[in-house]
């Protein structure tokens, strides 16, 4: 999966961006596009891209005084991919445990009567 970096204008006017579609010049009015124009130093926020249409968190930062911005984006299906697969390994082993501790109740219930 690409995450797409960016150099941007203050103005929104895309002049470097890995995913690039043709006749797209400016990125369209976001939160990103809103931050820009407040001069923000740096943040970070959740949009989808007016590309290619994928959701993302994009992190950006001002390059110097200049009225520029440099971004870094990740697609929200990958961090909700890694946070998925991350507690269903740990909902698989909670149960295992849950299941060995009914079982091993159950033997001593059997082994009390």
């Amino acid at each position: 999966m690409v995450n797409p970096a960016g150099l941007f204008r203050r103005d929104g006017g895309i002049l470097v961006r890995e995913l690039r579609r043709a006749g797209i010049t400016h990125a369209r009015d976001t939160a990103f596009t809103s931050a820009m124009r407040n001069n923000e130093l740096f943040g970070r926020v959740r949009i989808r891209s007016s590309i290619d249409g994928v959701e993302r968190v994009v992190r950006f930062r001002r390059v110097g005084d200049y009225p520029l911005y440099v971004t870094s984006a990740i697609p929200t299906s990958a961090i909700f991919a890694q946070w998925h697969q991350y507690y269903t390994l740990i909902a698989v082993h909670r149960g295992l445990a849950a299941r060995a501790v009914l079982v091993d109740r159950a033997q001593q219930a059997a082994w009390e009567c």
